[in-house]
């Protein structure tokens, strides 16, 4: 495996763990919030629901009175127009139905203001019982004179005014029940509405609280692991990457990486001529310049000053020297800008190679020999490459 792969290797195993980790961080968010509406809101709408189911089966007294006091309208009349004597029994009948339904719709009407409504038509239905009693009296079944035509009238009248009563109170509570349900139902959405939206509303804060740490986690990371200047590895970061590099080797196909120590040629030179801000923009522009020419998985980073550390990992002696003339005369023919239009300079850069590919060795003596090689190069007249064997 490549140091490329492994690095890719390393990042997934780490956003595993961060996915993991907002999981258990949101995980009791998520189920509080699901606790408190099973303990809370469900329990509330349910009862609230059979309140209203309770209602609504309080009701059918008030129903059934309705449905009674309109039947009683009928034996009467059927006296009057057939003179049957069985509409006695039916109006008997009749009126204990109405008297029985007034008894059971008092008793189950909670509030005193229906109840004294409820005796209100009940007085009204003892005037037309007495009407229709008188009715039942009659000499002449059958004979409608004008004394029975009026009975008959007060009768009629009382009886339909009753009714009506109690259907205005039957339809005015069953428009109050009806809109206290679909309240109850619009609560009961919002209340499951706005449960899940504080759910979901939890889980994003809580999803961007963590992107937001790990994005300002990176930054301290980046600071930590970068030159602030050139933008490369620095010398903490390329230590920790030879460290991985040294463990890894053996996975490496071939198993050994080169290492290159860079410097460029009379840098103070360029600092004490031109000032620091130049030798800065030289750094800058220098460090871009490599990183276009090496490889993806090569891992580059400023050593120190002037100094810069290339790692190539599966790289053999003959490539290491064959990136390393690549780099040398890539450098050599840039054109380097200064700073506030004060000019164009070339600069020119030694380097030193070794190839690490025996674990028993240490990785600082590795190190030692491209740094001898790179001042070998210098001493030799600079702008060149030495490559220094184990």
């Amino acid at each position: 495996m490549n140091l490329l792969a492994f690095q890719r290797e390393l990042y997934l195993s780490e956003r595993k763990k961060f996915t993991l980790i907002i999981a258990l961080t949101l995980l009791p968010i998520a189920s509080f919030m699901l606790l408190v509406f099973f303990i809370s809101f469900s329990p509330v709408f349910s009862r609230m629901e059979n309140i209203v189911e309770k209602i609504f089966h309080e009701m059918k007294p008030l129903h059934h009175l309705e449905v009674s006091v309109l039947e009683s309208v009928m034996p009467p009349n059927d006296f009057l127009i057939h003179g049957l004597e069985i509409e006695k029994k039916y109006w008997e009948e009749a009126k204990k139905k109405v008297d029985d339904a007034f008894i059971e719709t008092l008793e189950k009407e909670p509030n005193p203001i229906g109840r004294k409504q409820l005796d209100q038509m009940r007085t009204l239905w003892e005037s037309a019982k007495k009407q229709g009693d008188d009715i039942f009296k009659g000499k002449s079944p059958g004979h409608f004179d004008n004394e029975m035509s009026i009975a008959m009238e007060t009768f009629d009248s009382d009886i339909y005014k009753l009714s009506g009563a109690v259907r205005k109170i039957f339809h005015d509570k069953e428009k109050l029940i009806n809109q206290n349900y679909q309240r109850i139902k619009a609560l009961k959405i919002w209340g499951i509405g706005f449960t899940f939206l504080a759910i979901f509303l939890g889980v994003v804060f809580g999803v961007a609280g963590s992107i937001w740490l790990t994005r300002d986690r990176k930054k301290m990371i980046d600071l930590s692991m970068y030159d602030s200047l050139t933008g490369i590895y620095n010398r903490h970061s390329l230590e920790k990457e030879l460290s991985v590099l040294q463990k890894n080797r053996i996975r490496f196909s071939p198993p050994c990486f080169s290492i290159l120590m860079i410097d460029i040629d009379n840098f103070k030179h360029v600092n004490d001529t031109y000032g620091h801000d130049a030798g800065d923009a030289v750094l800058k522009k220098y460090a871009l310049t490599t990183k276009q020419m090496i490889r993806d998985k090569d891992v580059f980073g400023r050593f120190g000053g002037e100094e810069f550390l290339l790692l190539l990992p599966e790289t053999q002696k003959n490539e290491a020297i064959s990136m390393a003339e690549r780099i040398r005369i890539g450098v050599q023919e840039v054109a380097f800008e200064l700073p506030n239009n004060s000019g164009i300079i070339n600069i020119t850069v030694s380097i030193g190679v070794t190839v690490y590919s025996d674990a028993k060795e240490d990785i600082k003596v590795a190190i030692k020999k491209a740094d001898t090689a790179l001042y070998e190069a210098k001493n030799n007249g600079r702008n060149q490459v030495v490559f220094m064997s184990e």
